[in-house]
C-alpha cells in the first residue's frame, strides 16, 4: 500500500500530457478548418469602369499566387499536376493544381475563370453567327460615318472657306506640324464642281491621321503592321471603304494574339474583288473576337489555342462553322457558384480536398473592401506630395494657362511630382502583395493539414 500514493502521483504528473495528446487528436479530425469554407463571400467582381479600362485587371496578376501555392504544397511534400480536368458530382472545370494519389488539390478563381466576374461586359457579347452579322453592321456604320462626315465637311468648305482653312492652320500651329489638307484647301474652290477633290484630298488626310494615332497610341506587332499597310497601300474603288477598314484595326491586340493570321491574311492579299476581300477580312476580324459570350475567354490560353487549331486546320470560310468546339470548352474553362459550393461540400466529406482560393487584390479600387487585406492610407511624404500638386494647378489656373511656357513649367513640375508619387505606392503595392502572399502560404499550410485529418475521418 505504500507505493499506492507515488502511483497516484506519476498518474497525475502524466494527466496533461495525455489530455495533450488526446486533444492533439481531436484538433487534427476536427477543431482544425478549412481556411477558404468563405471563399464564396469573396469570389471576385468587378464594376465597370468609370472611364475606360485603366483599372481593369491583369490576368498575371494571378500567376505570383498561384505560383505561391504550388511552392507550398511542393514543400509539404505534395507534387502537383496542373490543369487538371475535374468531372465530378455536375462539376466540369479545369483544377489549377491536382493530385490524384492524394485526393488534393487547388483551384484558384479570379476575373478571368469565375463565370459571374464580368457579367456587366458579357451582357454585350454576341454568340454564334450573332458576332459576324455585327461586325458586318458595324463596318457598314463606320462607312456611312465616314460619308456623313465628308459631306458636313464640304458643306462648310462651301459656306466659309476662310473660316475652315484659318481653323487648320491653328490647329497645325499649336501641333507644330504641317497640314497638307490645308494647303490643299487653299487652291480648291469653294464649289460644288470642288466635291470630288475634296473628298479625295480629305480621306487622304484622313488616313493619315488614323496612321498617326495607331503610330503614337501604343506598340504594334509585325503582324499588325502588315496588315495596316496593306490595306493603306491597297486600291480601293471606294476609298471609303479602306478608311473604314483601317478604323477596325483600332483594336489590333486581336491580331497580336494569334501568329497564324500572318498565314490567313497572305491568302487575302490574292483576292482581287474588293468585296471578297472585306468580306472575308470581317469574317477573319470576328472570328478573332468571339469569345462564346464570355469575355474572360478573350484572354484564355486554352481557349485561344483551340482557336488557332481552328484556323490552322480549316478555310477560313469554315471557321465559324466549328465554333461548337469553343462554345463546348466555356463550361470547362468557367467556373460557377453552384460548382465551387459542389466543391466545398465535396471537400467537407473527404471525398476530393480542393481548395478553393479566390482571388486578393487590393490594387483594383473595383473591388469588395472586406477582401482587402489592408486598407491603404497615404504617407505623410504622399499628403505632402497631394498638396504641392494643388499649389501647383492653383497657380496654374490663376494665370489660365496663357503663356506656352507656364505650360511647360508646370507639366515639367507637376511631372516630376508624379513620379515621386507612383514610386511611392509601387513600394505599398510591393509591400501588400508580399504580406497577400505570406498570409495565403499560412493558410494553404492550415488547409493541407486540415484536408489529411478530414481524409482520415472518412477512413473509418
Amino acid at each position: 500500500m505504500a507505493n499506492q500514493p507515488d502511483k497516484m502521483y506519476k498518474i497525475q504528473k502524466l494527466l496533461p500530457i495525455i489530455v495533450i495528446f488526446i486533444l492533439a487528436g481531436c484538433m487534427t479530425s476536427s477543431d482544425l478548418i478549412n481556411p477558404f469554407d468563405n471563399v464564396i463571400n469573396k469570389l471576385p467582381y468587378v464594376q465597370p469602369p468609370t472611364c475606360g479600362f485603366s483599372n481593369f485587371p491583369s490576368k498575371s496578376k494571378s500567376d505570383p499566387p498561384k505560383q505561391a501555392i504550388r511552392n507550398t504544397f511542393e514543400a509539404s511534400g505534395i507534387q502537383l499536376q496542373n490543369n487538371v480536368r475535374y468531372q465530378e458530382d455536375g462539376i466540369d472545370i479545369y483544377l489549377d493544381g491536382y493530385n490524384e494519389a492524394a485526393r488534393i488539390g487547388f483551384l484558384f478563381v479570379d476575373y478571368f475563370n469565375f463565370d459571374d466576374s464580368l457579367n456587366y461586359l458579357n451582357k454585350h457579347q454576341k454568340i454564334g453567327t450573332e458576332v459576324l452579322s455585327a461586325h458586318i453592321k458595324g463596318f457598314e456604320y463606320k462607312i456611312e460615318e465616314v460619308d456623313e462626315s465628308i459631306k458636313r465637311s464640304f458643306d462648310r468648305f462651301l459656306k466659309d472657306k476662310d473660316k475652315v482653312i484659318q481653323k487648320r492652320i491653328d490647329v497645325s500651329n499649336k501641333l507644330k506640324k504641317p497640314d497638307p489638307f490645308m494647303l490643299q484647301l487653299k487652291n480648291l474652290s469653294p464649289q460644288k464642281e470642288s466635291e470630288a477633290l475634296f473628298n479625295q484630298y480629305f480621306l487622304e488626310q484622313y488616313l493619315i491621321e488614323l496612321n498617326e494615332y495607331f503610330n503614337t497610341s501604343r506598340t504594334r506587332s509585325p503582324i499588325t503592321d502588315e496588315i495596316l499597310t496593306y490595306i493603306t497601300n491597297r486600291n480601293f474603288e471606294n476609298p471609303i471603304e479602306k478608311n473604314a477598314l483601317v478604323q477596325l484595326m483600332a483594336d489590333h491586340s486581336v491580331f497580336d494574339r494569334f501568329p497564324i493570321c500572318k498565314t490567313a491574311f497572305e491568302k487575302l492579299k490574292s483576292i482581287k474583288s474588293d468585296e471578297e476581300f472585306i468580306n472575308h477580312f470581317l469574317t477573319m476580324r470576328a472570328f478573332l473576337v468571339y469569345n462564346s459570350g464570355a469575355y474572360q475567354l478573350s484572354f484564355s490560353d486554352h481557349y485561344n489555342l483551340v482557336k488557332s487549331n481552328i484556323m490552322e486546320n480549316y478555310p477560313l470560310d469554315e471557321w465559324f462553322a466549328h465554333i461548337d468546339q469553343l462554345d463546348e470548352l466555356k463550361e470547362s474553362l468557367l467556373v460557377s457558384k453552384a460548382e465551387i459550393e459542389r466543391l466545398l461540400e465535396s471537400s467537407k466529406k473527404g471525398k476530393k480536398m480542393i481548395a478553393v482560393i479566390s482571388s486578393e487584390d487590393p490594387v483594383y479600387k473595383f473591388t469588395h473592401k472586406e477582401r482587402l487585406p489592408i486598407i491603404r492610407k497615404y504617407t505623410a511624404k504622399q499628403d505632402d506630395i497631394y498638396d504641392k500638386l494643388d499649389q501647383l494647378r492653383r497657380n496654374y489656373n490663376n494665370k489660365n494657362g496663357i503663356l506656352e511656357e507656364d505650360q511647360e513649367i508646370y507639366h515639367k513640375a507637376a511631372g516630376i511630382l508624379k513620379e515621386e508619387m507612383e514610386a511611392i505606392s509601387m513600394e505599398q503595392r510591393k509591400e501588400i502583395e508580399k504580406m497577400t502572399l505570406q498570409k495565403l502560404d499560412r493558410e494553404v499550410k492550415v488547409f493541407i493539414e486540415w484536408a489529411n485529418g478530414n481524409k482520415s475521418r472518412f477512413l473509418f
